[in-house]
């Protein structure tokens, strides 16, 4: 029996409970930095019982503050080792992106830790690595005893993370003790261009048969497709990664708030189950949350 079918139920349900939460339009142009520099409002947490917190973080606004003399967000959310990475970067969208998912994945993950106040401080001390297969992941510099070591390791206290972008949003989940994957895409026309690299014709039947996606057009089902893939390839440590032809879509179920869970299978897995993959749609943007609790990572 698949017990993360057991334990997922609930926390998707909860999830969906706040679907209504996501972004809108005028939301996503807020700015991170006020007076009093308090920035829990302008980002969205989402959180049920005590293991998961999703933060999305608008690059519009976030863009706006970039641009401001005077005042430096990346200092704010940034060490100094993430502040020379970002300085790295030359073209002002990609460094929108990573400071955004940067954000938003200590945002998530200080939402999971009781004792931690977010301030300047706090988001200092948390820096967001990626280990060889590129999967990002928390260290807390306050515990490391070499700051210059090249052999950091996840911190067994701190949450998994998984961070996405597209469009003008940027987005991490952060979940206790269990990998998981994150994927946003927004909407648009090239799902359809390419859907041969990733959809094959029984996944599209699959497709079709939801109720919600047949009130939507082909790329909105399409782009949900692509985002549950992702966000299970994100959420499965294996190697090589699997690849969108590895992942096949078998079922969707409907669930209320007018959410949708993804059952898939990959032949290379076989017969390990895959974990359901939670899709959304809203405000222009398809969105998949995948947590693998086939695997709980010790204390």
């Amino acid at each position: 029996m698949d017990t993360s079918n057991i334990t997922q139920t609930p926390i998707i349900s909860g999830f969906m409970k706040n679907s209504k939460g996501f972004p809108c339009k005028s939301w996503m142009e807020h700015s991170l930095l006020s007076a009093d520099q308090i920035t829990t409002c302008r980002s969205l947490l989402l959180r049920d019982e005590s293991d998961l917190a999703l933060a999305v973080i608008g690059l519009k606004g976030l863009g706006a503050d970039l641009s401001r003399e005077g005042q430096t967000v990346e200092n704010r959310y940034l060490n100094p080792c993430e502040q020379t990475r970002f300085n790295s970067f030359s073209f002002p969208k990609r460094k929108r992106e990573w400071l955004g998912g940067r954000i938003a994945a200590k945002k998530a993950a200080i939402h999971l830790l009781p004792n931690i106040i977010p301030t300047e401080s706090a988001y200092h001390s948390l820096q967001v690595d990626n280990d060889p297969a590129g999967r990002p992941y928390l260290l807390n510099q306050e515990c490391r005893v070499d700051s210059t070591s090249d052999n950091d390791i996840r911190h067994p206290t701190l949450p998994e993370i998984s961070i996405s972008h597209s469009g003008e949003v940027a987005a991490a989940l952060a979940v206790t003790r269990s990998p998981c994957g994150l994927d946003v895409q927004r909407i648009t026309a090239k799902a359809i261009s390419v859907q041969e690299r990733f959809a094959s014709s029984a996944e599209q039947a699959v497709l079709k048969t939801a109720p919600l996606l047949q009130k939507t057009g082909e790329a909105e089902a399409l782009t949900l497709l692509w985002a549950a893939k992702e966000s299970l390839r994100k959420a499965i440590a294996c190697h090589p990664l699997l690849s969108f032809n590895e992942v096949h879509l078998c079922h969707l179920e409907e669930t209320p708030h007018d959410g949708l869970i993804a059952r898939c299978t990959s032949p290379r897995l076989h017969p390990e189950p895959l974990p359901p993959v939670f899709l959304a749609l809203s405000e222009g943007y398809a969105w998949a949350i995948t947590i693998n609790y086939s695997i709980l990572i010790p204390l």
